[in-house]
């Protein structure tokens, strides 16, 4: 498959491979070169929560997975922010150890 490069240096990707890489409007490549030739890859987008996950593991409250902590976060919901905070910092007397 050829594409032509645009005079402002955009390549049209073909559609064949758009659909079987799954690659969509909005979607990031990372380009590289790698041994003469150019390497376009796909970047994923982190899931941020996975941050928060690692925050909180770090800090104690020890869930390993989204699924672990929505077990435990369902029957904590709030009524408002301070309720929301005074959980929080009491931390989860029945989280995961």
């Amino acid at each position: 498959m050829k594409s032509t490069i645009s005079e402002k240096g955009q390549v049209t990707i073909p559609k064949r491979l758009r659909d079987r890489l799954g690659i969509r409007p909005g979607d990031e490549l990372d380009f590289t070169e790698v041994d003469g030739r150019l390497m376009a890859t796909k970047q994923v987008a982190e899931d941020p929560l996975e941050r928060v996950y690692g925050a909180w593991s770090d800090q104690g409250w020890g869930f390993s997975s989204t699924e672990e902590f929505m077990a435990w976060a369902r029957p904590h919901r709030f009524g408002t922010s301070e309720e929301r905070d005074q959980v929080i910092d009491a931390g989860p007397r029945d989280a995961p150890s």
